[in-house]
């Protein structure tokens, strides 16, 4: 079983259905018979309120976020997002010390615009954040601070999906 998979206790890969497709972000435990597509490998920035020491800087270790206050996302609502951020933290020295615990994007970006804690979150939400947010890369290599969003899909489907998916592919390519 992959980490992120095992620091959730074995649950489902964090999917949004579409129609007969599935997007998800961890596709390590699909079928055999499925047939998957890679979208997009977005980067896991820091989410931080606009007055926190860091927010100015162009990027930042996460370890320099190991004495904040984290706004965790929920564990069952949010598996991937949840485990991604535990096992990142974990492989930058330290446990995140939860403040708060939100079941979506929006109390996650919430609460860190509201100055009381911060976050990790896929780059590509940064469009989404508002203004008292502020998004920091995040130096490192580690694996966790990367997220796949991967296409999954039945062999033989409707060509309509498989247009879809190219539609969704060129979109995420800029």
């Amino acid at each position: 079983m992959d980490p992120v998979a095992a620091a959730v206790g074995g649950a489902a890969p964090q999917r949004l259905r579409v129609g007969p497709h599935r997007l998800c972000r961890d596709p390590s435990s699909l079928s055999a018979d499925l047939v998957s597509h890679d979208f997009a490998v977005e980067r896991i920035c820091a989410a931080l309120p606009r007055d926190h020491r860091l927010a100015a800087a162009d990027e930042v270790g996460l370890d320099e976020l190991s004495g904040d206050d984290f706004v965790m996302p929920d564990a069952v609502a949010l598996p991937g997002l949840s485990a991604q951020l535990q096992l990142a933290c974990h492989d930058a020295g330290f446990m995140p010390r939860c403040r708060a615990v939100a079941d979506d994007l929006t109390g996650l970006f919430s609460y860190v615009a509201s100055g009381l804690c911060v976050s990790l979150l896929p780059a590509g939400l940064a469009g989404f954040a508002a203004g008292d947010v502020a998004f920091v890369a995040l130096r490192g290599d580690s694996p966790y601070l990367e997220t796949r969003v991967v296409g999954v899909h039945r062999p033989g489907v409707d060509a309509a999906v498989l247009r879809l998916l190219e539609m969704i592919s060129r979109r995420m390519a800029g």
